[in-house]
């Protein structure tokens, strides 16, 4: 395998983060639009919560990178290591080809 469990783990909590994130946006966007102007102290109460996830969802998206960063620097970048996996991935496949005419020549001249 090319990307390690916790690499997986990562990407899948970014993920869900930003879609948290985005979520959070929404409900900030929906409650400016739609709320009264006479409202405002129900407006900025909710609008400042939807604010307060969102940002505090930004914040653990930028330590989940820090990680990624920490363990791409151990382990080298993923784009090296899939160029990696491909040459050996295509080394292995020629070898088994030779390996496979050289039978058949050997069948053939065995006949």
């Amino acid at each position: 395998h090319v990307v390690t469990r916790e690499e997986m783990l990562l990407r899948k909590a970014e993920q869900l983060m930003l879609f948290g994130v985005c979520i959070s946006l929404l409900i900030l966007v929906l409650l400016l639009a739609h709320t009264p102007s006479f409202q405002v102290e129900n407006r900025s109460g909710s609008a400042g919560s939807a604010g307060i996830a969102a940002g505090a969802g930004i914040c653990i998206m930028a330590l989940l990178r820090a990680r990624m960063a920490v363990v791409e620097s151990r382990n080298g970048s993923i784009r090296e290591r899939i160029m990696t996996f491909d040459i050996h991935h295509n080394e292995v496949r020629s070898a088994a080809m030779v390996s496979a005419t050289e039978e058949s020549s050997n069948m053939v001249a065995a006949l």
